[in-house]
């Protein structure tokens, strides 16, 4: 999947957008209740569609794994799955930026994911996937409920848009949670990047959750005028930063880069605040050529250089030491290349 290689609208704010369409099928509403045969024939069935549309199945252990975990990092599949029991597969259309994920907790997820602002294109695309699997299945739908999932959550539109916004003047004025309760006003949820982790990099992910009476032009227009909203609070609370905060800025973006390009061992932690001080220098104006990084190159970074993807790129890490080098190893791979081409 290529959002993180290709650079989109808004680029120093969205991170990525996407697109997520449950569904879950007549003959088995609630994968609870499906025996074995029933289920092995339908994923057979998906199987077949999928991959005749230009779609790569991944291979999934029985077990969770760090390759698993590492998708659902990037977002192609969801956390449900790690803990789902039974048959389980992950589809990839990498030109289409399209995953389908099959054995969840709702049997089929379809998730599009583009750079930048782009949620009423993710939309699109996401729903192109979901008309194709239409044509074969007859998804489970209630007139009065709408489309049915486990998921009190989900029932209903059986949609979810989200972003992943990059807000630091908004984080470093203590206004996040100002922000939250305004996003709820929307219906919406503005939460860590990371759960548990309120400053990671000053990444939030803002979901929402269309009612069952919305149309999906009205709930996609709602969506983006928040996100429109969201970014111009950020840019102005940017505007507000003082010459002498622009130095210290600059400072701080300049350690950072020396850091990405020479570290022996890098945290998690630690890898997402030194892209937020580069981020955030080029944000506000800073000239990002004497670096020779751009946002997709921070982009391409953050994607990979979470810990299941560094896991699962290197077959396994021994303790956590040793996760930290091969991080860094990675890490300052890609920005010295960066500086030689």
């Amino acid at each position: 999947m290529s959002w993180f290689n290709t650079e989109g609208r808004c680029p120093h704010h969205v991170i990525r957008s996407s697109t997520r369409y449950i569904r879950n099928l007549t003959a088995i509403p609630f994968k609870k209740k499906a025996n074995a045969t029933d289920l092995g024939r339908i994923l057979e069935s998906v199987d077949t569609l999928l991959s005749a549309n230009g779609f790569r199945k991944e291979e999934i252990p029985a077990e969770a794994s760090a390759l698993l975990s590492s998708f659902a990092e990037k977002q192609f599949a969801d956390k449900e799955l790690l803990l789902a029991e039974g048959e389980r597969a992950i589809y990839l259309n990498e030109p289409c930026n399209l995953s389908v994920a099959v054995g969840g907790r709702d049997l089929i997820s379809i998730r599009a994911i583009l750079s930048g602002r782009a949620i009423q294109e993710a939309k699109n695309i996401a729903s192109g996937a979901e008309e194709l699997l239409d044509h074969e299945f007859e998804f489970a739908y209630s007139p009065e409920l709408g489309y049915l999932s486990p998921d009190p959550q989900t029932c209903g539109s059986g949609e979810e848009f989200s972003s992943l916004l990059y807000l630091p003047a908004l984080s470093h004025q203590k206004r996040i949670e100002e922000m939250r309760q305004s996003c709820r006003g929307f219906g919406a949820d503005l939460s860590p990047y990371l759960r548990g982790n309120e400053n990671a990099g000053d990444l939030f992910t803002l979901s929402y959750i269309p009612t069952h009476t919305q149309s999906e032009n009205e709930a996609v227009e709602r969506f983006d005028r928040l996100t429109e909203k969201l970014i111009e609070l950020e840019k102005q609370a940017e505007r507000m930063i003082s010459a002498e905060r622009s130095k210290l800025i600059d400072d701080r973006a300049h350690r950072a880069f020396g850091v990405l390009s020479y570290a022996k061992r890098l945290s998690e932690a630690e890898l997402l605040s030194l892209i937020s001080d580069i981020r955030l220098f080029l944000a506000i104006g800073g000239e990002g050529a004497q670096f020779d990084l751009s946002c997709t190159d921070l982009n391409y970074l953050l994607a990979e250089g979470m810990s299941f993807s560094v896991i699962a790129r290197n077959g396994g890490c021994g303790s956590s030491e040793e996760c930290e080098s091969l991080r860094a190893a990675f890490v300052t791979e890609r920005v010295r290349s960066k500086q030689n081409t």
